[in-house]
């Protein structure tokens, strides 16, 4: 079975650097791309439950906000994955979100710990953040389709937070859905630059106590930057 001419290059390029060739496979291999957003409800269903495994890696309490440089290991993910060593990559914010709640929500908290857990929730955002990978030949930027979070103080914050159980749980319904690349019969670095997630939320009907299920979909177009190792990105979200 003969390799395509990009993986042959990189091949090339990896035995002038010196890497084990055994690994120089196609570095776009471990890429979800997709050609089409979902647009039924049921498509949308479907789409955000297949996509579990994709859900935010969570960044451990202590950890620097951002990783600018590029290094192979960014998440214990990384560090327990077995076979192949992970493409070296930064760790870029896109967006961020805030945490607030609804009155009713306030009034359930449990007594003992609920003035510490609102605390948080004021004082601490969430970071959605992205794995951005530098091409092997030509050393463009891209994007990894899974998604990563971090929480932060508001102010004044350099190393991240720990996640409060709360916080924790709705962070993993954000998933990565895959990369939007129209066509996928030739990849490269500047094809993967649109990040698509997925959000779900539970929204309170009016007048009553039941929620419904709400997908959200952010898309996040990063650019050529001025800054060098950086893409300029532009975030979408709809529902």
């Amino acid at each position: 079975m003969s390799l395509p001419l990009r993986c042959l290059l990189s091949t090339v390029l990896l035995i002038a650097t010196g890497t084990n060739v055994a690994t120089a496979i196609d570095e776009f291999g471990d890429l979800k791309t997709l050609s089409v957003l979902p647009q039924t409800q049921r498509e949308v269903e479907t789409a955000f439950s297949r996509s579990s495994s994709d859900a935010c890696e969570q960044i451990a309490q202590g950890e620097p906000l951002e990783i600018r440089s590029f290094v192979s290991y960014l998440t214990e993910r990384d560090r327990l994955s077995t076979g192949q060593r992970p493409l070296a990559s930064a760790r870029h914010s896109l967006f961020s979100v805030g945490l607030e709640f609804e009155a009713s929500d306030r009034a359930a908290l449990p007594k003992v710990s609920g003035g510490i857990i609102a605390d948080y929730l004021e004082k601490n955002c969430v970071l959605i953040q992205g794995r951005v990978r530098r091409d092997l030949l030509d050393r463009e930027l891209y994007f990894h389709h899974r998604p990563l979070v971090v929480t932060a103080q508001y102010r004044g914050s350099r190393l991240s937070e720990p996640f409060e159980p709360l916080v924790a749980s709705k962070v993993r319904e954000f998933h990565g859905l895959g990369l939007f690349v129209p066509e996928t019969r030739i990849l490269k670095a500047e094809k993967l630059r649109t990040l698509v997630l997925i959000f779900k939320n539970d929204i309170l009907q009016p007048f009553s106590s039941r929620t419904r299920e709400q997908y959200e979909f952010a898309l996040i177009r990063g650019r050529p930057s001025a800054v060098p190792n950086q893409l300029e990105n532009h975030v979408f979200v709809t529902t």
